[in-house]
């Protein structure tokens, strides 16, 4: 049936957003309960975790409302690569509801930059404080970023330029031009880039701040024993695991064509919570950092004391204190630890220009 496959597709998308939306709700209201101290740091991530779940929340919207006011466009079109045709060519109320997926669709491109440029600077910013502000460190991670984000606004072009073809071509021309197909093939392929140079943003800060904490544990296994060093391992596996989400959206988006924006926002408050929680890279090593005041914990807002490891003897003090600071010790500021996770986008693998169809709007 013309146009089954499109609707289903549709559908799907919105009903995953929204199911994983649900779940970002909870998880971003456990992050503000967590963050609700007046420091310093928490009300910096406190501010970007409240600003990517706005985001996310507006993409949700709009594509809902995308959806609400395009029924005809929704339930009879095909796709082919990123050109979606017609069943039921001719009528004016399609042509009008073409014309208003097009328009939210450039919405849709701005917000998801946003969103984008802001998770993603999140994760290169942990990646910074982790390796005590060594700018040559995050140096690729923020080029990539930038050459994405760049990306991301061309593509938001290139869905104007379709906008305004859409409002200028005559309703009752059945061949799209020549223009119209090689602004949609490269619409097309600024999506397929786009999403491959988040993924490497994603996979080069995250191998950083991994390989810095192997690092610093190593370290600590050797000076202190290795019952300190594994105090590390969770930390690693949490960074692994999260920067696993964004990957696992990339096959999905290859293999349904479709992907939801709200797991943007998922990944990096995820590690939120963890770090309110005193599970980060920092709250690990307190637990045996000796200090002239005793080591804590931040939990929910709250202090709490720990004892020391339990050979924690004047020579272990010793040799804490004599360790290198610059290289084997986690800056007081190391609090959070973020990872992306991915993202929303239009669907378009074919990186051929389609073939003409018989009609297109």
């Amino acid at each position: 049936m013309c146009g089954e496959d499109f609707y289903m597709g549709q559908i799907a998308g919105l009903w995953t957003q929204t199911l994983l939306f649900g779940f970002y709700v909870a998880l971003f209201a456990v992050s503000i309960y967590v963050l609700r101290d007046n420091k310093t740091n928490n009300t910096y991530y406190l501010g970007t975790s409240i600003a990517m779940f706005a985001l996310c929340a507006t993409l949700l919207i709009l594509n809902f409302v995308q959806i609400l006011l395009t029924p005809d466009f929704v339930a009879g079109s095909q796709c082919v690569g990123s050109l979606c045709v017609s069943c039921n060519p001719g009528e004016v109320d399609r042509v009008n509801q073409a014309i208003i997926q097009n328009f939210f669709n450039v919405l849709l491109d701005f917000v998801f930059a946003i969103n984008q440029l802001v998770a993603d600077s999140l994760l290169i910013f942990r990646c910074y404080i982790l390796w005590k502000g060594r700018t040559w460190i995050v140096i690729a991670p923020a080029i990539i970023l930038l050459a994405n984000t760049g990306l991301t606004f061309a593509q938001a072009y290139c869905d104007i330029t379709l906008y305004y073809l859409r409002r200028t071509i005559p309703a009752d021309v059945k061949v799209p031009p020549p223009r119209w197909l090689e602004i949609s093939n490269l619409n097309g392929n600024l999506s397929v880039a786009t999403m491959l140079l988040s993924l490497a943003t994603n996979l080069v800060a995250t191998g950083l701040i991994v390989g810095r904490i192997w690092w610093m544990a190593k370290k600590l296994e050797g000076t202190l024993g290795v019952s300190v060093g594994k105090r590390y391992h969770s930390a690693i596996t949490m960074i692994v695991e999260s920067g696993a989400i964004w990957s696992t959206s990339i096959v999905i988006w290859l293999i349904t064509y479709f992907l939801t924006p709200n797991y943007h926002g998922i990944a990096p408050t995820l590690i939120i919570v963890r770090v309110g929680l005193g599970k980060s890279v920092e709250s690990q090593a307190s637990g045996v950092n000796v200090s002239p005041s005793s080591t804590y914990v931040q939990g929910l807002g709250s202090r709490r004391t720990e004892s020391t490891d339990s050979s924690g003897s004047i020579e272990t003090k010793q040799k804490w204190a004599e360790m290198d600071d610059a290289d084997t010790t986690v800056d007081g500021n190391v609090d959070h630890l973020f990872t992306q996770s991915p993202k929303f986008e239009k669907v378009d693998l074919d990186r051929s220009i389609p073939d003409r169809p018989d009609r297109w709007i």
